[in-house]
């Protein structure tokens, strides 16, 4: 090999080895970065957030909102919510029996660009993880809407060490030996929730032979530059052994894909986060991914996704079909052992050239 040759590979090694450092999630107790004029929101705690006024109770609201939700669904318009917290040694979350829904999901290790803890799902906008389908009598129901009962009280705090995991049982009663079950299950030392979702008694009411598991929100920016952050968003579905992929750089245009046969998982991400959402038994029959981007204070960005898998309903008196949704860093170990091709969502280089140089010789140096 000639001093060119062996001169051309050393140059290519550390342009890959400075894009990597770039590219590396921040130290999880790092210093704040320095103002931007491309802004995201500041994460603050709740408490120094300004709390929204009390709406009035509208009886009139309430009677077109249950009549939306047609016969089955009407009488779980209203309820009292119920909010568990979850601890474990990498995050701290919240469970409400309001749409049966993931409340919050903070991360212990990691902090925002303002030195918060890193807050994975936005309560302000409720929660996520919701069903979504078609009932017998023509109404489009989101779970998300409905109250659901739990045997757990309201505020109590369950910590999990060691190995130790809970299951937590959410129940929407229908009608008479009618039921959606979802049991959520949480394990130290993970980044990742099993749930299992079962209709009983539920082929008489769900319409057609689809429901959908959705995440509706994106993932909060945790960065001080919302330009630089949105720059790395996104939203995939991974189908047939290949990547789906979604990237929202207009304001003017929301981006859609609709991805039909068999989905091994759904996935969004930001610079250094992500979540999906994989089906561990009954296969999937599609999912659908969507996007926006929005104009931020002092000249900065942001883009949205929402996603969902799309599930067999066979009509029958019992189904059921089981998920792990992860929520955490993207760090390529950690996605790699999801398996499932996970991976793909990181960063890597695009090349298949590069992707092989990245990950078996530039990603063990780091």
């Amino acid at each position: 090999m000639d001093k060119r040759a062996t001169f051309g590979f050393v140059l290519i090694a550390l342009v890959l080895m400075v894009w990597m450092w770039f590219n590396t999630p921040p130290p999880q107790t790092g210093k704040p970065r320095p103002d931007s004029a491309a802004t995201s929101i500041a994460v603050q705690p709740e408490s120094a957030k300004a709390k929204p006024p009390l709406e009035r109770p509208v009886e009139a609201e309430h009677k077109e909102k249950e009549q939306g939700l047609g016969q089955f669904f009407s009488s779980r318009a209203k309820g009292a919510e119920k909010i568990l917290v979850v601890e474990t040694d990498l995050y701290r979350a919240e469970i409400t029996t309001k749409g049966g829904l993931i409340r919050k999901w903070e991360l212990k290790n990691f902090k925002t660009w303002n030195q918060f803890p890193v807050q994975l799902v936005d309560p302000e906008k409720g929660g996520d993880f919701s069903l979504l389908f078609i009932s017998k009598d023509g109404k489009q129901i989101n779970t998300r809407n409905l109250y659901f009962n739990a045997a757990f009280s309201s505020g109590v705090t369950t910590t999990l060490a060691g190995e130790e995991s809970l299951s937590v049982n959410l129940e929407l009663p229908v009608g008479e030996g009618k039921k959606i079950v979802k049991r959520l299950t949480f394990t130290n030392n993970k980044y990742s929730f099993d749930a299992e979702v079962l209709f009983v008694g539920m082929q008489d009411v769900v319409s057609g032979f689809e429901y959908q598991v959705v995440w509706e929100n994106t993932l909060p920016y945790a960065e001080h530059n919302s330009i630089d952050e949105s720059g790395f968003a996104r939203a995939y579905a991974y189908s047939g052994g290949e990547l789906a992929e979604i990237d929202a750089t207009s304001e003017t245009e929301q981006v859609k894909k609709d991805i039909t046969g068999v989905t091994d998982w759904v996935a969004m991400r930001n610079k250094y986060f992500a979540l999906a959402i994989m089906p561990t038994s009954a296969q999937s029959q599609g999912g659908y991914l969507e996007g926006s981007r929005k104009a931020q204070p002092d000249r900065g960005e942001k883009e949205s996704y929402n996603l969902a898998l799309k599930m067999p309903f066979k009509a029958q008196r019992e189904e059921r079909s089981r998920f792990t949704v992860f929520l955490g860093p993207l760090d390529f170990s950690l996605i790699k052992s999801m398996d499932k091709g996970l991976d793909h969502i990181m960063s890597l280089g695009a090349a298949w050239i590069i992707r092989p140089i990245t990950e078996y010789l530039m990603l063990p140096l780091f």
